[in-house]
């Protein structure tokens, strides 16, 4: 009996197995004595971002922006609102500052221009400057949620009696911004 087919097929079944490591493979964990290739850069986070929000003078809106760099972005937001004075909309520019490209603290300003009517003859329109202070977490990578407090600068309001034009005061409001977004390409 020839112990030869037997002997063949361990090895078989062994290099099957991984048991025999193919050549070169045995001494991974040495450094290469060759150049290694240069690594390829990290994938760059989404640039472009859409989401829903609240706050920052609206009841519900929507944003809309791009990130110019791994700490800024700039927005475009607006959104419906109503009060016991009437109901409106809000329209306005947003730069976030990040402290970290991802997760983290930032700092938000921006500019809202809205309108509200009471009613058909009844209207008022204004100019609103946004400051504040929040966190943006993000559980995936191509969603976050925002969450800020802040406060609204109205200077001053137009008011629209059936023609007559007068102005009324503004003042300082709080503010607070909530929203998710998704970042896309």
């Amino acid at each position: 009996m020839s112990l030869r087919p037997a002997v063949a097929a361990v090895v078989l079944a062994a290099v099957m197995f991984g048991a025999i490591a193919p050549y070169g493979e045995a001494y991974a964990d040495t450094p290469d004595p060759l150049p290694s290739q240069p690594r390829p850069n990290p994938p760059a986070a989404p640039a472009f971002f859409l989401g829903a929000i609240a706050g920052n003078g609206n009841d519900y809106g929507v944003e809309g922006g791009v990130r110019v760099a791994p700490h800024v972005a700039l927005g475009l937001q607006g959104g419906r609102f109503a009060d016991a004075r009437g109901s409106g909309f809000g329209i306005g520019p947003l730069l976030r500052l990040s402290l970290g490209p991802q997760d983290g603290p930032y700092v938000a300003l921006g500019a809202s221009w809205f309108t509200i009517a009471a009613d058909a003859t009844n209207r008022a329109s204004g100019t609103a400057v946004l400051a504040g202070v929040g966190y943006e977490w993000r559980p995936l990578p191509q969603f976050s949620l925002l969450a800020g407090l802040g406060a609204a600068f109205v200077p001053g309001v137009s008011v629209d009696r059936g023609g007559v034009v007068t102005p009324a005061a503004g003042g300082l409001k709080p503010n607070y911004e909530l929203g998710l977004r998704w970042y896309a390409f």
